[in-house]
């Protein structure tokens, strides 16, 4: 079978992000909105998509980070964001528990991908300290997204 003939499989990705503000929900939706149009052709995996009411959130959570279907994890970091990881807060620290371990044993690991939206008040990027070390994806300035 040649490269052309080869059927190429549809991405599929996690996103991991904060609660804390109407506005980060709203983008982290568009966001997974655009991944799934636009001809991007990724399949998202999102809790306001996927996790119904009744279903135990953490076992969703665990299971989309470790789900060897999915093939990255898009980590939308910002201050609230951070925070809660380093404190190991809500959902966004048990996400942080269970991917902390798979950033810190693998260096050179690509399956969990930073998404920068803003920076701490002293200009610092708005990282959780297990990632403070990663290259990012800077997505602060939204006349440069594309």
């Amino acid at each position: 079978m040649s490269e052309k003939t080869k059927i190429r499989k549809t991405p599929k990705v996690f996103i991991s992000y904060c609660w804390s503000l109407e506005a980060n929900r709203e983008w982290v939706l568009k966001f997974a909105e655009r991944l799934t149009t636009d001809g991007a052709g990724v399949e998202v995996v999102l809790d306001v998509w996927h996790l119904a009411h009744g279903h135990d959130k953490y076992l969703f959570m665990e299971r989309s980070v470790t789900d060897s279907t999915i093939d990255k994890v898009l980590i939308v970091c910002d201050v609230a964001y951070a925070r809660k990881a380093d404190a190991r807060e809500g959902g966004v620290g048990t996400e942080s528990t269970i991917i902390s371990k798979e950033v810190y044993d693998s260096a050179m690991q690509t399956k969990f991908l930073t998404i920068l939206r803003n920076h701490t008040e002293d200009g610092k990027p708005a990282l959780p300290t297990y990632l403070g070390s990663r290259k990012y994806f800077d997505f602060t300035d939204e006349d440069r997204y594309e």
